[in-house]
């Protein structure tokens, strides 16, 4: 397949609907659907009115939202054509369009719109976007550009680029809506404004370190059977269970321009977050952070006994 000649500059943006297991690149006039539930990976190339300016796509519950020119577009296939579902500057939630990223919540069914100036959450079943009540100053930590990425469990999103300095790491608490600075740094020979980010899961070690914790815990518990010598094994059906609900993180970051790739646990990240006071004035010594994190860990000691 290829993709069109501008779809990897500024006006292009590619996004994955798991739903219809469709591909879509999206380029200033085009929108190139690809079907990879299919072994050919039927191309289909729809042409759509031009849409200027930097764009970003997410597919929701199988439907295709771009964000482009401080307007949010719902594509149309039947009609193949893109349709305003809201102006940011005449709803008078946005004055200037300025870098953005979006992520799309799934366990709260909202869709984020994170820039320097604003917080905008665009809430799916309601159809509607407003302002995050809970964030008022987003100037602090997010200056010109920067990459974000979320955690696979839906709790945090994770920021580095020029974000109050070139080597931080903010954590958006996405329960409270509020911004938390971490301790740990990104390394310094790094450029901020070539870093791309990923979260990505590791069921592998997520299950090792599940069936190992919980055999090691259910050791002191078992019994021996009197007409075995081999003591009893905790189900292995049960451990599986338990797999789903640990998550084990970890941030890939890359600087484009230097050729560098890092890698970081997302727990030594979320367990290491301090308290800024330009953020967080009400609160300055409670992180809520570390407590969400403490009690799924007691959950998950209450689920073995």
């Amino acid at each position: 397949v290829d993709a069109p000649n501008d779809n990897y500059h500024s006006q292009g943006a590619v996004c994955y609907d798991d739903v219809n297991e469709l591909l879509y690149l999206l380029s200033a006039d085009q929108v190139i659907k690809v079907d990879t539930s299919t072994k050919e990976h039927r191309c289909d190339m729809l042409h759509v009115a031009k849409i200027e300016n930097s764009k970003k796509a997410v597919c929701i519950q199988g439907k295709l939202h771009m964000i482009s020119d401080l307007k949010h577009y719902i594509f149309h296939e039947e009609q193949r054509t893109f349709v305003v579902a809201c102006d940011f500057r005449s709803a008078h939630l946005l004055s200037n369009s300025s870098f953005f990223e979006l992520l799309y919540v799934e366990s709260q069914n909202k869709l984020l719109y994170i820039s320097r100036d604003a917080l905008l959450v665009y809430d799916v079943t309601d159809n509607k976007w407003q302002k995050s009540s809970h964030v008022t100053d987003l100037t602090s930590p997010i200056n010109a550009y920067f990459s974000c990425s979320m955690t696979s469990d839906e709790k945090y999103a994770l920021f580095i680029g020029d974000v109050g300095g070139r080597d931080n790491v903010y954590v958006l608490d996405l329960l409270e809506m509020r911004f938390l600075k971490s301790r740990v740094a990104i390394p310094k020979r790094t450029d901020p404004y070539s870093c791309k980010s990923m979260i990505i899961r590791n069921p592998y070690q997520e299950k090792l370190c599940v069936f190992g914790y919980v055999r090691m815990q259910y050791a002191q518990f078992a019994t021996t059977d009197t007409n075995s010598s081999e003591k009893e094994i905790f189900p292995i059906a049960v451990m599986e269970v338990i797999s789903h609900w640990y998550h084990m993180d970890f941030f890939y970051f890359i600087s484009t321009r230097h050729g560098q790739h890092f890698r970081i646990q997302v727990d030594a990240i979320v367990r290491d977050l301090g308290s800024d006071s330009a953020l967080s004035k009400k609160e300055t010594t409670t992180n809520r952070a570390q407590a969400l994190y403490a009690r799924d860990q007691n959950a998950f000691r209450n689920m073995l006994q």
